[in-house]
């Protein structure tokens, strides 16, 4: 199996650590379970994803140092900016949770004495993301987390600069119970 190595750019492109590349065959089974997970996903309703997603920022901020440290290490950005860059992850994904519902509520557009029209915000499905390096915990937020709340799943692809950050993600979402397939 090939593996990618990651490396600290602020101290010689030292190596921190590596992680599998995955195969083709393993990105296609990722697509076959987010197409699985999708519908009893979006079924949940937003009020039902919601508990995920404390979850997630519970996690994400009993492991902030952990994280921040990675980003700092992988991409050599100074730790207080790493630092800042999780924190303001754990408040976006606080303020999807407050948003969410409103959000995505259905909304009267119309309304007369031959009928009304209601739009409903249905979600796509299954949606593909590619994370650049610069901001890998906030990337992933950007690529998934507003995906998910609607009721969509996600197959992530995270930066080959960041994936040392992009294994305590993975690990975030699993330990925060999302479904297997989901993301």
């Amino acid at each position: 199996m090939a593996t990618l190595v990651s490396t600290n750019p602020a101290k010689g492109f030292q190596e921190i650590g590596q992680v599998n590349v995955s195969t083709e065959a393993e990105i296609i089974q990722a697509v076959v379970n987010a197409k699985q997970a999708q519908q009893a996903w979006q079924e949940l309703e937003v009020q039902g994803r919601i508990p995920f997603f404390v979850k997630f920022c519970e996690i994400m901020d009993a492991r902030k140092a952990e994280l921040a440290q990675m980003i700092s290490d992988e991409m050599g950005k100074k730790l207080s900016d790493a630092q800042d860059e999780v924190a303001e992850v754990i408040e976006s994904v606080k303020w999807l949770i407050d948003n969410a519902p409103e959000i995505l509520k259905p909304v009267k557009v119309h309304e007369d004495d031959e009928g009304m029209v209601t739009q409903h915000r249905e979600p796509f499905g299954v949606v593909a993301g590619i994370s650049a390096w610069n901001y890998p915990a906030g990337n992933f937020r950007e690529c998934a987390m507003q995906d998910l709340i609607a009721g969509n799943t996600v197959v992530l692809k995270h930066s080959e600069e960041t994936p040392l950050t992009g294994v305590i993600l993975d690990e975030i979402m699993k330990e925060a119970g999302f479904p297997t397939g989901v993301c």
